[in-house]
């Protein structure tokens, strides 16, 4: 055996990056040049505490797993040393995986200080141990060698995924901080028309009858201002404060239905129906209303950009498992698949009356909320954001 099995299970270690895969083959190869009817290849769980079988080759009974302590595994686990047994089994614990055997060598696969498991070999025949034992100390490092290089590069992947979420928490704050900086510079200039329109608009209101038929327009107008200016409020106080500060616990369903009464007229002028599919019952969310509400109105005011020459804007709320899932959808088109990974990005539009801060904003709202914005996109059809919520106890 010697230098073909080292070369080919060096081989093998370095080509194959799937661990069952490289093991499995790794047990083939060893039968192939070994006088054993069967080879197995078995891991320590260090928390479970029990040895699992990994690989296998060869034919005759197997054990899946072995608690701490138990049979041949248990036996080189506690002297950290190679273990030969023959029939009939004696000086050892039972092992029902020798059943139909008539020798057993077991062999630990380590590193250093690490032990990762145990290579196990059986034969139905008693074989005399020096024909064999070197070339299984040859064999076994390798095995070792690529459970633990296997073992680093799954180490190596979860570190990458926890630098990736830091990552986008990191683009996120910073496209919060440009948020800020818009709002804050725009807030002001916004304001001071507002209040003006507001005032003229109340004075008018005075000198109407309560019988004018110009009366409901300029309620209309002063109620429009007051939503303008909570809007302003609601959305400075988030960026301002860095999240929702005012929770209670809501109803899901009164939100929405207070973020529609807004866009009658949207929906009118834009020939936009209206479906809604709404949970029977109410849907306890801990929120800030004003939040949430800015959020949906975002959502709902980005639906209606997209369907130009008019649609079908489809809102349902449910439940799935533990959260409150709210769907948005559009009958626009749908999104362009070069777009997709910028929608939440701060000035990012491709509307022609669009500010690029909707999104974004519905997004970061959802976020401080443990919640979430999913895009479901349908090229030539229409576009769903699909918003998780913790359900509130």
């Amino acid at each position: 055996m010697g230098y073909d099995i080292t070369y080919r299970l060096s081989q093998l270690a370095s080509e194959c990056r799937d661990l069952d895969e490289g093991l499995g083959k790794a047990a083939g190869i060893i039968l192939e040049s070994s006088p054993f009817d069967q080879c197995d290849v078995y891991l320590w769980d260090e928390d479970k505490r029990v040895f699992f079988l990994k690989a296998s080759a060869g034919t005759g009974s197997r054990t899946q797993s072995y608690v701490e302590g138990d049979g041949v595994p248990g036996m080189v686990k506690e002297s950290m040393g190679p273990v030969a047994m023959k029939k009939p089994w004696s000086g050892g614990p039972k092992d029902a995986g020798t059943d139909g055997f008539g020798y057993a060598y077991a062999h630990p696969l380590n590193a250093g200080d690490s032990f990762y498991g145990v290579l196990y070999l059986k034969s139905k025949m008693d074989l005399a141990a020096p024909a064999f034992k070197k070339d299984i100390e040859l064999a076994a490092p390798f095995l070792a060698l690529m459970i633990r290089c296997r073992k680093a590069e799954s180490g190596y992947l979860e570190a990458s995924l926890e630098l990736g979420e830091a990552r986008e928490k990191v683009e996120r704050t910073e496209k919060l901080m440009a948020l800020v900086d818009m709002a804050s510079s725009l807030a002001h200039e916004i304001k001071n028309p507002l209040i003006s329109i507001g005032g003229f608009a109340a004075r008018l209101k005075r000198h109407l009858g309560s019988d004018s038929d110009a009366l409901p327009y300029v309620e209309q107008m002063l109620q429009e201002v007051r939503r303008v200016e909570r809007l302003i409020d609601g959305i400075m106080r988030f960026l301002r404060d860095g999240g929702a500060s005012d929770k209670h616990p809501e109803d899901i369903n009164e939100i929405l239905k207070t973020a529609l009464k807004f866009f009658d007229d949207d929906f009118r002028v834009g020939n936009i129906s209206l479906a809604l599919d709404l949970f029977e019952g109410k849907l306890p969310v801990y929120a800030d209303r004003e939040q949430l509400t800015i959020a949906f109105d975002n959502l709902i005011a980005n639906a209606i950009q997209s369907m130009e020459n008019g649609g079908t804007l489809t809102l349902t709320t449910g439940l799935c498992r533990d959260s409150i899932v709210v769907r948005v959808a559009d009958s626009g088109g749908g999104i362009d698949p070069r777009n997709i990974n910028y929608i939440f990005n701060p000035f990012f539009t491709t509307k022609k009356n669009g500010t690029g801060l909707g999104l974004p904003i519905a997004n970061s709202i959802m976020h401080m909320h443990n919640g979430c914005i999913e895009v479901e996109n349908e090229e030539g059809v229409g576009a769903t954001f699909v918003l998780k919520l913790p359900l509130a106890a």
